[in-house]
């Protein structure tokens, strides 16, 4: 670890910038960090790599996407193209449209 003291150093640098940067709203220089703190992660030997401290925020945000996918589809997905409703909630089949009188 001697050898590679630095490189821990410039992680525990980049891992507080990023945190610092997040908490500012400063989306681009916490993005910035966190590429940073990756990249140098990566250049360690695979023994003195470290788990990513952003992980939390990543899944995070997947949740947070997963549950507006689910939202978003169960509203104006498939089901909605196939059932109708009409002002007092009861499911009508869609009226044809044009003239079907022939």
């Amino acid at each position: 670890m001697h050898d590679n003291e630095a490189l821990h150093n410039k992680m525990d640098q980049a891992e507080y910038q990023a945190i610092i940067s997040l908490a500012g709203y400063k989306f681009i220089m916490f993005g910035y960090h966190a590429a940073v703190w990756v990249t140098v992660n990566q250049l360690l030997p695979r023994e003195e790599q470290r788990g990513n401290p952003f992980q939390c925020f990543v899944k995070l945000a997947r949740d947070i996407k997963y549950n507006e996918e689910s939202k978003r589809n169960s509203t104006f997905g498939i089901h909605r193209k196939k059932v109708y409703h009409d002002r007092n909630g009861v499911h009508r089949p869609k009226a044809p449209r044009g003239n079907t009188k022939r």
